[in-house]
């Protein structure tokens, strides 16, 4: 939770019309919204099992495609 107001006030630094806690938030939320899209595009087996039997079910979600290795 720390690591979310230490970036949350770094953030101010660039947006001085964020508070702290609002930098915060928005962090918070990025995370959120990053943790959901990984799993997303990550099907485990079954789903890509699914995927490719239900095909209007797959374009749905985001392609699971190459990802860069960084």
């Amino acid at each position: 939770m720390d690591t979310y107001f230490t970036l949350g006030r770094q953030l101010t630094t660039a947006c001085p019309e964020l508070t702290g806690t609002d930098g915060a938030s928005l962090v918070m939320a990025a995370s959120a919204f990053v943790a959901k899209l990984f799993l997303l595009t990550r099907p485990s087996a079954a789903l890509r099992e699914l995927y490719d039997r239900e095909p209007e079910i797959a374009r749905v979600f985001p392609r699971s495609g190459p990802r860069c290795s960084a």
